[in-house]
């Protein structure tokens, strides 16, 4: 069995789903006591897309907390309406799911919803079952479990979210999930580009980062967002500076308030002088 990353990382609660978007910073900001967060080295990303990153201890009260804060800032969100599915997800960000739940929860037939679930299960990285179930799903062993919603764990945006978590679970032998990942950046459709964004800001290397600020700089306020937050993700100098070059070249676009809040929130910029 490959060996599994030790460094503690952080955990991401991503809801993602495009739909009609608009900036936000400041109210997202307050609703999440950000300070408290980010004091933890945890990072928001601030818009309609949003990832709440939660410490280490997935079981510990504040996590909890943070957790229910943001969902519940979020039920609104057309990721799923079914209850059920919102509560196995919860479970799932906090680390307290079975392995039958979690197969539950694989039955969505909602994509948006499965994509959030895959990349949520790097919160329970530490259960053999649930690694056992993400291999399967790689190599798509549908007869180990023949409930999942296979059709939809086959489609791009799935499996981009799965090769995400699976590139940050393993240490080595992960070429074949970036290298996935990287083939799609071409994609027409934005959920799709969006997955790719977000996977590659959180696999944080630098040689993605050109490629995120030309999306960036794009028409698609979505897209815009969703690339724009990978690069605070990234958590490295070359992301940071390609914010502040967002930031100056946008002055006059709202990006330009949301990479200022994302250079903060991420890198504690301009305190810490770019280098």
């Amino acid at each position: 069995m490959r060996a599994r990353k030790a460094r503690v990382e952080p955990r991401v609660l991503l809801i993602v789903g495009p739909g009609n978007y608009h900036y936000k910073t400041s109210s997202v900001v307050n609703r999440l006591k950000l300070s408290d967060m980010i004091r933890f080295h945890h990072i928001v990303l601030l818009g309609s897309v949003l990832l709440l990153a939660s410490c280490s201890d997935a079981n510990s009260p504040e996590t909890k907390e943070q957790v229910q804060s943001a969902q519940q800032a979020n039920l609104s969100s057309p990721i799923n309406s079914d209850m059920r599915f919102q509560q196995l997800y919860r479970k799932v960000v906090t680390g307290e799911a079975t392995l039958a739940e979690i197969r539950e929860l694989l039955t969505d037939t909602n994509v948006a919803g499965l994509t959030n679930t895959l990349h949520g299960l790097y919160t329970m990285r530490y259960h053999r079952g649930v690694i056992h179930l993400l291999d399967s799903l790689w190599q798509q062993n549908k007869t180990l479990y023949p409930e999942l919603s296979w059709e939809l764990l086959a489609k791009t945006p799935s499996r981009i979210a799965l090769a995400s978590t699976l590139n940050r679970i393993y240490i080595g032998q992960t070429r074949e999930y970036i290298n996935f990942i990287r083939e799609h950046k071409d994609e027409e459709h934005e959920f799709h580009l969006a997955q790719v964004a977000i996977a590659l800001g959180l696999n944080g290397d630098p040689a993605d980062v050109d490629y995120l600020e030309q999306l960036a700089s794009g028409d698609n306020v979505y897209i815009v967002q969703t690339s724009m937050s990978a690069l605070a993700l990234m958590n490295n100098p070359k992301a940071r500076d390609a914010l502040i070059d967002i930031e100056k070249e946008f002055s006059d676009d709202p990006r330009s308030k949301l990479a200022t809040e994302l250079l903060w929130q991420a890198y504690r910029w301009p305190d810490q002088k770019a280098g």
